[in-house]
């Protein structure tokens, strides 16, 4: 491992000059266990590194909090977007939403893209965490250090594919919906869909009218509940297109456009009672599923 390379090429706070101040009224300022007084006032603030991993939804919340905050903490939506063009918006256009929050609100500073956090450990003499990340670019290797370390990776990065026999024997192209190449052309392929999952669900609705064949292989039946909100979509719990004017309308209008937000929001919420055993909500999503 190539430790030359410290804290990237991010440099930490300095606190060199504490310890190089002089000796200005001739204290011993170290005692026999190393324990060294340094000149500084009580109660002078320590400057700290936190390093945080993932710059996923929670990341971009993160680094925002970061840039505005130590006045108060508090809850609220700071990047309302009135213009969705649907109202289950789709992947692309989510994505899209969260690059243009780090443009808005110069967010990037705080993101190191193509770096991977292979180990964290803890120092308990420096009181540090020690983190050890692979520039997948260059394939080097550097430790960076901060005094609190937080992990917003989330869980769908950790994607694997299946144990099935001969699967590295494929000769054809192979896709993961968690990492997949959006550079794929199907159209007119022979193509086989493992899992029906939510992402196998969408991908052959999205594909069966443009391969030539399609396979799907189902390990058991998978559970079907009502859509999210459904009360607030299209009948039957349908997706649907916004129209200018309901955009325009929803731009104009902050008000009412955030009573519709917290009202959708609050429909989503009662979907935690599906899981509480014993509850009217529970038994009604049984027997439709």
């Amino acid at each position: 491992m190539d430790t030359e390379k410290k804290n990237g090429d991010i440099s930490p706070p300095s606190v060199a000059y504490l310890n190089s101040l002089p000796d200005k009224y001739g204290w011993q300022r170290e005692n026999e266990h190393g324990y060294r007084i340094k000149e500084q006032l009580y109660g002078t603030k320590r400057p700290l590194r936190v390093i945080y991993v993932g710059a996923g939804a929670s990341g971009i919340c993160f680094s925002k909090f970061l840039q505005d905050r130590m006045k108060d903490v508090s809850l609220f939506t700071w990047a309302r977007k009135p213009d969705w063009s649907h109202f289950y918006s789709y992947s692309e256009e989510i994505w899209q939403y969260f690059k243009d929050v780090v443009d808005r609100f110069d967010l990037t500073k705080f993101f190191k893209l193509r770096h991977q956090v292979v180990g964290a450990y803890w120092d308990d003499g420096k009181g540090v965490w020690d983190v050890h990340v692979k520039d997948l670019t260059s394939g080097q290797t550097f430790i960076d250090s901060a005094e609190i370390f937080i992990n917003g990776g989330g869980i769908l990065n950790a994607w694997k594919w299946p144990n099935i026999q001969g699967l590295s024997d494929f000769k054809g192209k192979l896709c993961h919906t968690a990492n997949y190449d959006t550079n794929i052309q199907l159209d007119g392929k022979r193509v086989a869909v493992i899992g029906i999952g939510s992402s196998g669900i969408q991908v052959i609705a999205n594909i069966a009218n443009k391969v030539s064949q399609l396979y799907t292989w189902v390990r058991s039946p998978t559970w079907i509940t009502a859509g999210f909100a459904q009360k607030y979509a299209a009948p039957n719990g349908a997706n649907f297109e916004y129209t200018p004017e309901q955009k325009q309308d929803f731009a104009e209008r902050y008000l009412e456009y955030q009573d519709y937000c917290k009202a959708i929001e609050n429909e989503l919420n009662q979907r935690f009672k599906f899981i509480l055993n014993g509850t009217p909500e529970a038994a009604e999503s049984k027997q439709a599923s």
